[in-house]
């Protein structure tokens, strides 16, 4: 072997081990560092979701069990009216079959569409005045399908069936001004030991119990024939009614 051969022979791992260096080490450290960053965005994104789904289900199961609660007062109250039925019993009965504390069905919205229904409930906190954040909710009965309770959607809530609220200073009286053209304010206030719609039906002041819609066509081509109010005078007890075009 020649005295060049010897030099290339003897630089030959100087320079292999050299190129490992600079060049297959930095990608594997690269790589690890990789792999270890998104196990944990992973992880993180993993813990994100199972949260917003936890969140979610929660939402659903409220919804859920305060529609079928509502269902279930409102077939008590119609069985009182035929004398079929102890309503003050009944209710009591439904405030120990897994009803939600802190709220109370208010009114509901019946359309000639179909027969799902939008539900109206009060929402109490645990001082026994409504909650600052949400005193209203509102969301879906499907009782054309299964009777399952759905949220409205944001096009709904902005366009149809939403409201805007306006809270009292004491969390005692909220005053909805309705998406739906009613023509009138809907306050929500105690009446006795319990919170009640009152607004004005055919000139005399009533708790709110049932509006109807007439509409025909669909999407953003449906129009309102009329809308109806169904309560009980405030004072008085008599039912009241009213009809109108919007």
């Amino acid at each position: 072997m020649g005295f060049l051969a010897r030099i290339r022979s003897s630089l030959t791992y100087p320079i292999a081990a050299t190129l490992v260096l600079v060049t297959v080490v930095p990608m594997v450290l690269v790589g690890m560092l990789l792999s270890s960053y998104n196990r944990e965005t992973l992880e993180t994104a993993e813990k994100l979701y199972l949260t917003r789904q936890a969140v979610s289900l929660a939402n659903e199961t409220s919804l859920f069990v305060s529609g079928h609660q509502t269902l279930l007062t409102s077939t008590a109250r119609a069985l009182a009216a035929a004398d079929r039925i102890d309503v003050d019993s009944f209710e009591s009965l439904l405030q120990g079959i897994g009803s939600e504390p802190g709220r109370a069905p208010l009114f509901k919205i019946e359309r000639s569409t179909n027969a799902n229904i939008i539900q109206y409930d009060a929402q109490i906190g645990p001082d026994g005045h409504l909650l600052k954040k949400e005193p209203v909710v509102a969301y879906w009965v499907r009782l054309a399908d299964k009777g399952q309770v759905q949220q409205l959607s944001w096009i709904q809530k902005t366009f149809a069936y939403g409201f805007d609220a306006s809270l009292d200073r004491d969390r005692n009286i909220v005053k909805l001004d309705m998406k739906a053209e009613i023509g009138r304010q809907i306050a929500i206030k105690k009446a006795g030991s319990e919170y009640r719609a009152t607004a004005d039906i055919d000139g005399s002041a009533s708790y709110v119990e049932k509006i109807f819609i007439l509409a025909t066509g669909k999407g953003m081509s449906t129009s309102v024939d009329y809308i109806e109010l169904h309560g009980h005078d405030v004072e008085t007890g008599e039912e009241r009614y009213e009809r109108f075009v919007p």
